[in-house]
């Protein structure tokens, strides 16, 4: 492999399919210290999904704040249907 002026490097192909990189995609390289010897580890950097939980949470809450507008909704209807006949 050789390092451009630019520090810029190209990886083989079965590397980048290996470790699922793609054209775009960004890197995470580690410094190790194996066997008293320096080895840099490169691995994909995973997309982050912590925050997932927190869109379910939304998603759910504005699920049941909806059925709760029809609900009431459906009530008032029925309500009014009673009270002032057909």
């Amino acid at each position: 492999m050789t390092i451009t002026s630019k520090r810029q490097a190209t990886l083989p192909a079965a590397l980048c399919e290996e470790i699922g990189l793609r054209p775009g995609s960004r890197v995470v390289l580690q410094r190790r210290v194996l066997d008293g010897e320096t080895v840099w580890v490169l691995r994909s950097r995973k997309p982050d999904w912590s925050w997932i939980g927190a869109a379910r949470r939304y998603a759910a809450m504005r699920a049941q704040s909806s059925l709760l507008t029809i609900t009431h909704s459906d009530t008032v209807a029925l309500a009014e249907v009673l009270l002032l006949g057909p």
